[in-house]
């Protein structure tokens, strides 16, 4: 970390600091273990928009992530994200930093990236603090945990017993948001449920976008004309927030509801217990949106 001195261009903020015997300030950061294992490499800002891998650890066979006072910031209409605590899926570029993919001959044989993809750039330049990147699947496969998961060790899903299946690809993010009060904010994908599934079985809030919402350089590509790049968080008013800056004009916000809501296969018939949950979920869905049902067939378009 550069300290501040007194030649330092930069505005000493309100919050903790350390003060070395030589007069120079630090911030102080405090350093959380990832118990859930929903990391891949935890990271500290080292200026000018770059990143470096965090050179700190602590007892307990666990990634320390170090997270920063929220003293240090203050939101504003061009910063609304700050002191949020971001943590970004390993398949999005981040300058100063190497990408893996899920895979450890990938990130061994490619250098740090010397950019940072568009959607976290527009995620930190909206005031919110990159604290590291998080786990997914092999190259964001849909896979099974933990036998799929070759490389890395699958995540932890806080569910349950703790050891129920975190879902993927985008299991870090999840995990990591539904485990750690100290993360507000994960930037995941989703290509063929890849945010939604991990989102469902971990309780918490995530989305798929319209495709092409907010531009994908810097990030691995699975399927180009299905990926899309969306948000986890832990609340509702939190996620919107983050959205309007991940998004920016490009997001188009209503305040009212569908009317009208299509269906494909949809198990009318089926009786097991699982399906009249489901049946029992639309009938409720369908009158508290006084909206119509009506059985979508691909053919007809």
């Amino acid at each position: 970390l550069e300290p501040f001195t007194k030649t330092s261009n930069s505005t000493i903020l309100n919050g903790p600091y350390f003060m070395s015997r030589s007069g120079l300030l630090y911030q102080a950061y405090r350093l959380y273990a990832d118990l859930q294992g929903a990391f891949s490499e935890t990271v500290i800002a080292n200026g000018e928009g770059s990143h470096t891998v965090l050179p700190a650890n602590i007892p307990g066979q666990s990634l320390a992530v170090a997270v920063p006072s929220r003293l240090y910031y203050k939101q504003t209409a061009k910063k609304p994200l700050a002191s949020l605590r971001l943590g970004v899926k390993d398949i999005y570029d981040v300058q100063g930093l190497k990408t893996s993919n899920g895979n450890r001959a990938w990130y061994h044989l490619y250098p740090s990236m010397n950019h940072t993809a568009t959607a976290v750039k527009n995620l930190m330049d909206a005031g919110a603090v990159l604290v590291g990147k998080m786990k997914t699947s092999q190259f964001a496969n849909g896979v099974s945990a933990t036998a799929d998961w070759v490389d890395y060790h699958a995540p932890f899903n806080p569910r349950g017993d703790g050891y129920q299946d975190p879902s993927s690809s985008s299991a870090g993010p999840a995990s990591g948001i539904a485990a750690y009060e100290w993360l507000d904010v994960a930037l995941g994908s989703d290509t063929g449920g890849s945010i939604r599934s991990p989102s469902q079985v971990q309780g918490i809030y995530g989305n798929r976008p319209s495709h092409g919402l907010v531009a994908l350089d810097g990030v691995m590509p699975l399927a180009p004309e299905f990926d899309t790049a969306g948000l986890l968080a832990r609340d509702p008013s939190t996620w919107m927030k983050a959205a309007k800056a991940l998004y920016g004009q490009n997001m188009t916000i209503t305040s009212s509801y569908p009317t009208r809501i299509l269906t494909i296969g949809f198990p009318w018939n089926d009786t097991s217990d699982f399906n009249v949950i489901l049946q029992h979920f639309l009938t409720n869905l369908t009158e508290f949106l006084s909206a119509s049902v009506t059985p979508f067939k691909l053919t007809d378009s």
